[in-house]
């Protein structure tokens, strides 16, 4: 959604531009126009792209200088995201951890069945929290 944005902002700027450029909007609309109809539609491999980086940047912009973020990221990259804020990640033994207790919860079994488990198998509380927490994370943005 995120990008889609971006090349919805990236539009109006980047047509903007090739105005100024080109000196008014009427060369601009024709310069679009020849180069799709020229190239059968091939030149939206270039406009497209070119849309989204300049709304990309525009959007990095105003959020830097406002302090916020303006337009949500996808679920997923807002998991990576809290889990960076706070300061959780998994060493690398710690990954076969949250595999197995993402499967357990795949496979329906109960918060308690899997600490406990975890525990007899020699985890501390801490490692199976950090854990719980990135699954959840995971999981949530899945959904």
């Amino acid at each position: 959604m995120r990008r889609f944005i971006q090349i919805l902002i990236g539009i109006p700027i980047t047509f903007g531009s090739l105005a100024l450029m080109s000196g008014g909007v009427q060369p601009a609309l024709q310069i679009v126009q020849l180069s799709l109809l020229c190239t059968l539609g091939i030149s939206l491999v270039v406009w497209i792209p070119l849309c989204w980086f300049v709304g990309w940047v525009v959007l990095k912009i105003v959020e830097s200088i406002s302090g916020q973020i303006l337009v949500p990221y996808d679920s997923a990259e807002i998991s990576n995201n809290v889990l960076r804020e706070q300061n959780v990640s998994l060493a690398p033994e710690n990954i076969s951890l949250a595999n197995y207790i993402e499967k357990g919860i795949k496979q329906g079994w109960s918060e308690t069945q899997i600490i406990s488990r975890l525990r007899a198998q020699g985890w501390n509380d801490e490692e199976i929290a950090e854990a719980q927490l990135v699954v959840r994370a995971k999981l949530e943005g899945n959904s």
